[in-house]
C-alpha cells in the first residue's frame, strides 16, 4: 500500500477508533465547577473508586438489617407493612416478566411501562430475598435484571431521561444483590460487560448526562448518582455533585427557592411539586449513604422546600412569589401568577421517608411534614412503610 491509500486507511482507522471511544467512554464530560457568579466549590466529590460505599444507593446494609430484624422479630410497623408488601404481585417469586425489548421509549410513543414494572419486581424480590433468604426470590430478581441488561440497546423518546429515572429500581436491586448476595451479572467479563453494567453505561447514562431543568434536572442528577455508585465511576459522581449544587436550572436551586422554600413548579400543580421534592429527598438519602450531607446544603434548602409544600398541601397558607419559577417555564404556560390548587392534598407516598429521616436520624423537627403524614388521607404504600420506617 502506498502514499494516498495508506493515508486513507489510517484516517479510516482513526475515525473508527475515535467514534468507538466517544460511544463507549465519553458519557460524562469533564467537571466544570462553574456557578452563575463564577467559580464555585463543589462539595462531596470523590477521588478514588474505593471511596464508594456498597450497598450505598437508596439502602445501606444497616437499612436492610433494620428492616429484616423488624420483620423477623414481629415488630410494628414492619410486621404489618411486610404482610402488605409480600402480597404485592411484584414481590412474588412467580412474577411474570413483561416483554423484554431491545428498544423502549418514553414520550409521544411510550413503551417503557413494562421495563419500569419489571424493575420494581426485581427490587421487591430482592428485598423479599434479603428478609427471608428464600433463593427463589433472588433467582427471580437476578433473572429480570439479566434479561433487560443483556437485551436493552436503546432508550428513546422526548422524555427518555424520565424513563431512565423510572428504572432506578433496577439499579437498587442490582446494587443489593451484588453487595449482599454475591450475585454476578450475566455478561460480566474483563473484556467488557455485555450485561447490566454495560447497559447502564451505554444506554441509560447517556440519556441523563445533559441536565435539564427543574424535575427533569433533579431526576437526571439522581439517576447519575445511582449509576455512578454501581459502576464506581468517580467522574460521573463528581459531575452529578456539581450539577446538584451549582446548576441553577436543574440542581437544588432550580427546584427550590433557598429563601422561602417555594418550589419552582408551585404555580403549575402540586403533583409536579411533590414529584420533584421526592426526587430531591431521595438524592439526599443516596448521598447520605455515601457519607455526605446534602440535607443541610445551602442552609437546609431541601427541608425548607419540604416544609413549604407540606404546609400548603395540608391546607395551610404559604407566601408565593410569582417571579420565581423553573427555567423554561414558558414551555409549560409559566411563570404562574398564583400558587396552583391543582392536585392540592393529593399526597405522594414518600412523605413518610422525609418525616422518619428528619425526626429519627437528623433529630430535627419538621412540623408541617409531621402534620401532613398524620392526615387521614395520607397512607404510605407498603414498600415505603416497610423500607423507610425507623
Amino acid at each position: 500500500m502506498h502514499g494516498l491509500g495508506m493515508m486513507k486507511t489510517i484516517s479510516l482507522l482513526y475515525s473508527i477508533a475515535a467514534a468507538w471511544v466517544v460511544t463507549v467512554y465519553a458519557q460524562v464530560g469533564p467537571l466544570f465547577p462553574v456557578h452563575h457568579n463564577g467559580a464555585s466549590e463543589v462539595k462531596f466529590t470523590k477521588t478514588f473508586n474505593y471511596e464508594f460505599k456498597h450497598p450505598g444507593i437508596d439502602f445501606s446494609h444497616d437499612d436492610l438489617e433494620r428492616v429484616r430484624q423488624g420483620v423477623l422479630q414481629q415488630q410494628e410497623p414492619w410486621k404489618s407493612a411486610w404482610e402488605r408488601f409480600i402480597a404485592l404481585p411484584g414481590a412474588s417469586a412467580n412474577y411474570t416478566m413483561s416483554e423484554v425489548m431491545e428498544e423502549i421509549s418514553r414520550g409521544v410513543v411510550t413503551t417503557n411501562r413494562g421495563f419500569e414494572r419489571d424493575g420494581w419486581a426485581a427490587l421487591y424480590n430482592t428485598i423479599a430475598w434479603y428478609i427471608t433468604r428464600d433463593q427463589a426470590h433472588l433467582d427471580k430478581a437476578s433473572s429480570i435484571i439479566d434479561a433487560w441488561g443483556t437485551t436493552l440497546k436503546r432508550f428513546t423518546g422526548l422524555d427518555n431521561s424520565l424513563g431512565v429515572h423510572g428504572g432506578m429500581a433496577f439499579i437498587n436491586a442490582a446494587e443489593i444483590l451484588r453487595s449482599e448476595g454475591d450475585w454476578i451479572e450475566e455478561g460480566e467479563s474483563y473484556r467488557g460487560s455485555t450485561g447490566f453494567s454495560g447497559m447502564l453505561y451505554r444506554v441509560m447514562a447517556p440519556a441523563v448526562v445533559s441536565i435539564g431543568q427543574s424535575n427533569y434536572g433533579i431526576a437526571m442528577v439522581q439517576s447519575l448518582m445511582a449509576i455512578s455508585i454501581y459502576l464506581e465511576d468517580v467522574v460521573m459522581w463528581n459531575y452529578a455533585m456539581n450539577e446538584y449544587q451549582n446548576n441553577v436550572c436543574g440542581g437544588i436551586k432550580g427546584l427550590i427557592n433557598p429563601q422561602t422554600g417555594q418550589s419552582s413548579e408551585s404555580g403549575r400543580d402540586q403533583g409536579h411539586v411533590q414529584f420533584g421534592l421526592g426526587i430531591g429527598l431521595h438524592a439526599s438519602l443516596i448521598a447520605w449513604n455515601q457519607g455526605h450531607d446534602l440535607f443541610h446544603f445551602e442552609n437546609s434548602t431541601l427541608r425548607r422546600g419540604l416544609e413549604y409544600s407540606a404546609k400548603y398541601n395540608a391546607n395551610g397558607t404559604v407566601p408565593y412569589d410569582p417571579r420565581y419559577a423553573r427555567c423554561n417555564s414558558r414551555l409549560v404556560a409559566g411563570p404562574w401568577p398564583k400558587i396552583s390548587e391543582v392536585g392540592r392534598g393529593e399526597l405522594s407516598t414518600w412523605w413518610l421517608a422525609a418525616r422518619e429521616f428528619y425526626n429519627k436520624v437528623l433529630r430535627e423537627h419538621v412540623p408541617s411534614v409531621e402534620r401532613l403524614t398524620n392526615l387521614e388521607n395520607y397512607s404510605p404504600d407498603p414498600f415505603y412503610e416497610l423500607m423507610y420506617s425507623r
